[in-house]
């Protein structure tokens, strides 16, 4: 994700607690506030088993005014497979 070349993410959230020092889902840097943080936009929730899947797509316009690098090649939005 440091790099800017995440465009969609699909988030799996399992019925689990892990606790602890566990380690996280994204590695990287990370951001210093949740101002910073990276949005989804046309998000889709559903169930799958028992975990629960969110999909979405990094919102680019969030990503350049929080400084985050950009990918080549990264332009317009992307747009959903039918």
């Amino acid at each position: 994700m440091d790099a800017g070349l995440v465009d969609k993410a699909f988030i799996f959230v399992g019925p689990i607690i892990v606790g602890g020092p566990a380690p996280g889902p994204v590695a990287g840097v990370g951001v210093a506030s949740l101002a910073q943080a990276w949005r989804l936009r046309r998000m889709q929730v559903r169930q799958c088993d028992q975990d629960v899947v969110i999909e979405g797509y990094v919102d680019v316009t969030a990503r350049a005014a929080a400084g985050a690098p950009r990918g080549e090649g990264q332009g317009a939005p992307c747009s959903p497979v039918s």
